[in-house]
């Protein structure tokens, strides 16, 4: 870990040098957007905000093309800056009366549609671009949570001192966190003092819900406490939320079946189960029982949560870089195309479902009486 600080203090000193070095404005700002994508913003906080201010006030004449002007209006923008819009409008007046449409290529295209989101009222650069680039999808920054994005921008240039020093720093952040994690997976309020303010938040509100549950199950049922059934399965779901966080930070892609192995379990389905298992039972000891008997129909109704949940936010995950879902994992294992995987999945989900319904009838025939089960609900393609 000191050798890591020791080479990131030497690659900071070098990305300074830089910005001392540039003259270009236009350079510089896309130096600025860079460290910003890779979260690197905090390292240079004091040559940012000089070189903007200096910016700022030398009321620089960006709007020659729509890709400077709309960079320049959305660095100054984002920084606190006044930058007008006319530059960008103007641009898109002169594109649309020359050819009828913006033919731009995609670079100025989303660069002017990022710029569009920093729009206050009364300005019209929001609906312009709208409108302009409708039939164009972009991954737009403004509406992504950033950290999601850096993996993807790290990945560009693997050999600059910039990049260098955002894996560095990324994986340094990562250790942290999965430090971080287990220190929550403790469950004693004595060993979160060392933890950013955010994940205390989270212990302490997991914390109180929990015991805010058992309280309540006391009081309604008159019951012991059930406190330790419920910790051990939301331990078991920290657990399971760290394993998959350690894939995404060694950028790993497990095999479909190591994935559901754990992917089960951080489906909440064992949560869920439990907790609707209490609420509905007579006594504790019948309630936990009925949880520890019946883990292969809750493993399977979990799965079935994992693998529908999959089907719906697998390219959303696979386009911000998130740890890979069931049908990424499918896809690189057996070399097959997304629809082919998806196919493989839905597959899965019809298994499990046909698992749960054999158990019921099991149970069924071993009870002497019919057991009600849901319908099966369609799931995303």
């Amino acid at each position: 870990m000191e050798e890591h600080q020791t080479e990131a203090e030497i690659l900071k000193h070098q990305v300074c040098s830089e910005f001392r070095e540039l003259r270009d404005p236009l350079h510089k700002l896309e130096l600025i957007d860079l460290i910003d994508k890779l979260a690197l913003s905090h390292y240079f906080e004091e040559e940012i905000n000089k070189s903007v201010q200096e910016m700022a006030c030398a009321s620089l004449s960006m709007d020659t093309d729509p890709y400077s002007a709309a960079l320049y209006f959305r660095i100054l923008r984002h920084h606190g800056y006044h930058a007008s819009q006319d530059g960008i409008v103007q641009l898109l007046d002169e594109a649309e009366k020359v050819t009828g449409g913006v033919q731009w290529d995609d670079k100025a295209r989303l660069e002017i549609f990022e710029a569009s989101h920093l729009g206050v009222e009364g300005e019209c650069l929001f609906e312009r671009a709208k409108k302009a680039f409708d039939k164009k999808k972009f991954s737009v920054c403004h509406r992504n949570v950033r950290w999601f994005n850096v993996r993807r921008y790290m990945h560009e240039n693997n050999n600059s001192v910039i990049h260098r020093l955002a894996g560095l720093s990324f994986n340094t952040i990562q250790v942290q966190h999965q430090n971080d994690l287990k220190d929550i997976i403790r469950w004693d309020p004595s060993e979160i003092q060392q933890l950013p303010e955010a994940l205390k938040r989270c212990f302490w509100m997991l914390y109180d819900t929990a015991n805010d549950i058992d309280l309540e199950i006391q009081n309604e049922k008159g019951w012991t406490s059930v406190l330790p059934h419920l910790k051990k399965v939301w331990i078991g779901f920290c657990k399971a939320l760290l394993v998959e966080a350690k894939w995404f930070w060694r950028g790993e892609s497990p095999s479909l079946v190591k994935y559901l192995e754990n992917g089960w379990v951080s489906s909440s389905g064992p949560v869920l189960s439990l907790h609707a298992l209490l609420g509905a039972g007579h006594d504790t000891d019948e309630s936990v029982a009925a949880f520890d008997n019946n883990q292969e129909i809750i493993h399977h109704a979990s799965l079935v949560i994992r693998l529908c949940n999959d089907q719906g936010t697998s390219k959303a995950e696979l386009e911000r870089g998130d740890s890979p879902s069931s049908i990424v994992c499918h896809m690189r294992e057996a070399n097959v195309r997304e629809e082919e995987a998806r196919g493989h999945i839905r597959k899965l989900i019809t298994d499990s479902w046909k698992r749960m319904n054999g158990i019921l009838m099991r149970m069924e025939t071993v009870l002497g009486f019919k057991i009600g089960r849901p319908k099966a609900k369609s799931y995303p393609a």
